[in-house]
């Protein structure tokens, strides 16, 4: 996780009841509060699965941290081990699917 993932991270941590800690996208354009953020850096939260969309609403989508998130915060999980447990499902997913065309 980049520095910049983290310093999203903490914000929407910090203001998980409120207005401030989700990210709202319009298209390429995206802001957490009155910070502007990459598209990139939301796709690799997602990746990470410590963002959710919340909702879609006035022509934007929403994001909040989650629980994964949140344990990415504290060190309870790492980067790291959420990408291996996304490659084992996905290993699983496709050996399921293979196995289901013979």
């Amino acid at each position: 996780m980049t520095k910049r993932q983290r310093e999203i991270l903490d914000i929407m941590a910090e203001h998980q009841d409120d207005e401030d800690g989700e990210i709202v996208q319009d298209g390429l354009l995206a802001y957490i509060g009155a910070i502007r953020i990459s598209a990139r850096s939301i796709w690799a939260l997602i990746r990470l699965a410590a963002i959710s969309e919340d909702e879609f609403r006035g022509g934007c989508r929403r994001y909040r941290i989650n629980e994964t998130g949140l344990r990415l915060l504290s060190g309870e999980t790492t980067p790291d081990e959420m990408r291996a447990f996304f490659a084992r499902a996905r290993r699983k997913n496709e050996e399921d699917y293979e196995s289901g065309l013979s």
